[in-house]
């Protein structure tokens, strides 16, 4: 493996050229040898097909009369014909109903000299010939009326019907067929082509890849010597810092592409060069900026949290004498203006009370101090209780508010106090952004991955105001609200849906909008069943 490790790149153009040459020689040797096999098998078969149609002519009449010895014997030694071709290993010639007649069997030889033979009758040609007959029964095939050529193995079988001239069709009862001929061939021609056409591509291989290897050594120079110029600076360069490094040019040595690239990297390193010190005057400049900018964010903080602090003391307290008030627990009150303004004093309080709140956990989950008490508890019952918190205020708003979830549902692993007020946050501003006649719908679907890992899908969908696809992004920014003028419809400070954002994200979990103005907004918040198996 350490071979292929550190290479030159004047080996891998002598690696490539080499093996594109011999991929090159290879291809070419291969569609010729296939082409060549193609064409010595075609002619095979046509050469096979025509000496049976020759020798089937010239037996044609004879297989009327082949029950006569010597007509039987004269049939021997028309077959005996195929003796002069050494690939011919068999040929059977049948009559019309399929028997065999004569054979010639390049094994067995003698019995085909014998039908030539004058010391032996037709009498006892015929008695040896039977005595042979069974095994050439095995060995030859049985007829087939439409013929056929069959490649197999190292033989090359032509099944050929005989067929007739007209004027001896009335010796066979008018049929087109006198019989049938068998030749088996071997193939071992084709086996000495191939291996010869092989031995010549390795030749040819040889002398071309010993051309290619001299001429490549003796090219390569003008690629690879400026190349490796390049990459001894690009490596002076990477391990001292050193940007002055240049690579020098040879003026019409190499070629057009690689005077470019050394060019090119030269300009660069120039470029680098003044660029890197600049970016040193400006990484102290931004050090210093952070710095400011840290101690900016730290002043912020701690700000809101104290007076955050400070405010919520003697908020505690009018919320808690105007609830006095309100419910007259040290007697009647002398006038009804007198509780009407209790009240507001009380609603008032509370309602500053939560934005003092968001503040402060915004301003934690910004500096990363807000912490998650995890808990497992019922997804359904936590559900329920945002509903009804909401749902008089929907009924006030002449909004109907329904919750939609499975009778079944797993228990979850969250901080359920935050989790209630991430369901309200967003339930709460679907009723409030929602016209009188309209709905708000929350859905719940819970969805197994496995044996361990649930997810929750929590769809709140209202029939709301709605909002342009540009003002999603303004919603999620702190402070941030679409209609932002002193005299706009809607209360609001613009810490729900960062703050949301922020609590979702500590769970691991992640929140989508979608919305269409006058239609409508759909929220979709999608927890996993315990946040600690996603780290």
């Amino acid at each position: 493996m350490a071979l292929f490790k550190h290479r030159s790149i004047r080996r891998d153009l002598v690696v490539i050229i080499m093996i594109i040459a011999v991929f090159s020689i290879l291809l070419t040797t291969v569609s010729m040898s296939v082409i060549g096999y193609v064409n010595f098998r075609k002619n095979i078969e046509e050469e096979l097909q025509r000496a049976a149609s020759i020798v089937g002519d010239r037996n044609a009449a004879l297989l009327q009369y082949a029950n006569i010895p010597n007509i039987r014997r004269k049939a021997f030694i028309n077959l005996n014909v195929f003796s002069d071709d050494d690939s011919i290993e068999l040929t059977c010639l049948y009559n019309q109903q399929g028997e065999l007649v004569a054979f010639y069997d390049k094994a067995a030889i003698k019995i085909s000299d014998l039908a030539s033979s004058s010391d032996i009758g037709d009498d006892e040609f015929t008695l040896r010939i039977e005595k042979n007959l069974t095994t050439y029964l095995d060995l030859c095939p049985a007829t087939n009326e439409k013929g056929y050529t069959r490649f197999s193995g190292e033989s090359v079988e032509v099944m050929q019907p005989i067929m007739l001239q007209r004027k001896l069709k009335s010796l066979f009862g008018n049929s087109d067929k006198a019989g049938y001929l068998y030749i088996r061939s071997s193939l071992a021609q084709i086996d000495n082509y191939v291996r010869g056409q092989m031995i010549t591509a390795i030749m040819i291989t040889l002398a071309i890849l010993s051309i290619c290897y001299l001429l490549t050594l003796k090219l390569q120079n003008s690629i690879s010597l400026p190349i490796r110029k390049l990459s001894e600076a690009t490596r002076k360069v990477s391990l001292y810092r050193d940007y002055s490094v240049r690579v020098e040019a040879k003026q019409g040595g190499y070629s057009e592409e690689i005077e470019q690239l050394i060019a090119s990297f030269n300009g660069m390193l120039t470029e680098i060069e003044e660029r890197d010190s600049k970016l040193i005057r400006k990484n102290v400049e931004l050090e210093r900026a952070k710095e400011v900018a840290e101690s900016a964010s730290i002043a912020k903080s701690q700000f809101l949290a104290n007076i955050s602090h400070e405010l919520r003391t003697p908020l505690n307290a009018i919320i808690g004498f105007s609830s006095i008030i309100v419910n007259q627990l040290f007697g009647p009150v002398g006038s009804d203006k007198y509780t009407e303004y209790g009240k507001d004093i009380h609603d008032s309080g509370v309602h500053l009370l939560d934005i003092i709140n968001d503040i402060l956990d915004l301003s934690k989950a910004e500096a990363g101090k807000l912490k998650l008490k995890l808990e497992q508890f019922e997804v359904a019952a936590a559900l329920r209780k945002c509903v009804n918190i909401l749902i008089e205020r929907a009924r006030e708003g002449e909004v109907e508010l329904e919750l939609h979830m499975p009778d079944t549902m797993p228990d979850m692993v969250a901080d359920r106090v935050r989790f209630i007020q991430i369901i309200l946050n967003i339930m709460s501003n679907a009723v409030k952004f929602t016209p009188a006649g309209g709905r708000v719908d929350v859905h719940v679907e819970v969805e197994s991955v496995g044996s361990e890992i649930t997810y929750f899908t929590f769809r709140i969908e209202d029939t709301g105001i709605g909002m342009k696809k540009d003002d999603i992004d303004m919603a999620f920014q702190t402070f941030g609200q679409i209609d932002s003028g002193l005299n706009r419809k809607y209360e609001g400070t613009g810490l729900g849906l960062p703050l949301t954002k922020k609590l979702v994200e500590l769970h691991n979990a992640s929140i989508r909008i979608t919305s269409e103005p006058h239609k409508g907004t759909t929220v979709i918040l999608r927890f996993i069943s315990d946040p600690s198996l996603l780290t």
